[in-house]
């Protein structure tokens, strides 16, 4: 399994987990936050964003992140540095196999869009989908 993480999970974690799913439909692909919004579905703009990118946003439930899920992830993708560290902090096991998103593009960090307006949240789905694309065809054989 594959798990995208970001604080909410609303906005940048469920839309890199749709992005790395349509690329990747062998593999498992999980999202969560670290102060997750549980039970809320994908942001309104969001969303808007997304679709307006080509992306297809289904339903989603935000979930916690949880030792289960890390502990079952074979790559955990992160949005911000802060991430990495929080999730190393928690669980300290996890820290060989988090990475930022934009790990491959000069550790390129996804500005989370909340509440920012629309052009923020296009601008976070665009960096979304320019790292998944990377990431995709080194995670098939995971």
């Amino acid at each position: 399994m594959i798990l995208t993480v970001c604080t909410g999970n609303i906005c940048r974690s469920p839309i890199a987990a749709f992005a790395l799913a349509a690329e990747l439909a062998d593999l498992e692909i999980a999202s969560a936050g670290l102060g997750a919004l549980v039970g809320n579905d994908v942001d309104p703009d969001t969303k808007t964003a997304a679709e307006m990118q080509g992306l297809a946003v289904p339903t989603h439930s935000a979930q916690q992140c949880t030792q289960e899920l890390v502990l079952n992830a074979k790559a955990i993708l992160v949005m911000e540095n802060h991430h990495r560290r929080e999730i190393t902090k928690r669980w300290p096991f996890a820290s060989g196999k988090t990475f930022l998103l934009g790990h491959f593009e000069g550790q390129k960090k996804i500005p989370d869009p909340y509440r920012m307006g629309v052009a923020a949240h296009m601008h976070a789905v665009s960096l979304i989908l320019e790292s998944t694309k990377i990431w995709a065809p080194k995670l098939k054989d995971i």
